[in-house]
């Protein structure tokens, strides 16, 4: 489910003209400031994405992966 929510979020970001590191640069500044990351799944419930998860889950790579596929 985290994997789904992170993946809707980077999308809407990309679909609203945000570059692959422009992105990663969002993540790095909410990790930095709470140590975590906060989205909303479709119903509006929180998720709550800590450093260890999107550091396992290999995010930066992800972003850009998701990127380069639209681009």
């Amino acid at each position: 489910m985290k994997r789904d929510v992170f993946e809707l979020y980077v999308l809407e970001r990309l679909e609203d003209g945000m570059m692959a590191q422009e992105i990663i640069d969002e993540i790095d500044d909410m990790i930095s400031r709470f140590g975590q990351l906060e989205l909303n799944d479709g119903n509006k419930n929180s998720v709550v994405l800590k450093q260890f998860w999107l550091n396992n889950f290999s995010y930066k790579d992800f972003i850009k992966e998701k990127a380069n596929r639209l681009y």
